[in-house]
């Protein structure tokens, strides 16, 4: 994320970004990644239709399931606590509807990106760019159908104007194609 969010800050100098990260040890290392850069605004929560917190084992942020955490991997028994705030929770602090999301969906963010749509959030976002990637435990397959069922959805109120199979997709909002 962060490579690509200094590029965008070069590219656009009078944006503000806002990062969201639930798990609070990392929240805090992006934090100190961006200390100093005022238009960086790190949020130590995720997004869902609903509040609420859950725990994950510290076993699934080894390896490659570390990036690929889902609410699958969620229980009352697990050492790590994850935030989760609602979405109006999150528009009201961040004061807009984004014009850009830029999303690396790898774990839970399948859950959030239709989450997200159910509640409307994404229908007036300009530019949604998204990366498919790490699958965790619930493997390629299951994943196929989530990104088939979320990219039918996102074609409700946005075309995709780039996009590479499992990859990044670029998705603009059609009203705003002239």
């Amino acid at each position: 994320m962060a490579e690509s969010s200094r590029e965008y800050m070069r590219k656009y100098p009078n944006c503000h970004f806002h990062a969201y990260e639930p798990v609070q040890a990392f929240a805090m290392e992006l934090k100190k990644n961006w200390e100093g850069e005022d238009r960086m605004h790190v949020h130590a929560y995720g997004i869902a239709d609903e509040e609420r917190t859950y725990f994950i084992p510290k076993s699934s942020m080894n390896g490659d399931h570390g990036v690929a955490t889902y609410i699958g991997d969620a229980s009352k028994e697990g050492e790590i606590e994850v935030k989760l705030k609602t979405f109006n929770f999150t528009l009201a602090e961040a004061g807009d509807i984004p014009t850009m999301l830029d999303i690396n969906c790898e774990g839970c963010e399948f859950d959030f990106l239709a989450q997200a749509k159910r509640h409307g959030l994404l229908d007036n976002v300009p530019v949604i760019q998204i990366g498919w990637h790490s699958y965790g435990s619930v493997g390629v397959g299951m994943r196929a159908w989530q990104t088939c069922e979320i990219r039918l959805q996102l074609s409700e109120t946005h075309e995709m104007v780039q996009g590479l199979a499992f990859g990044w997709e670029r998705w603009v909002l059609k009203s705003s194609q002239n």
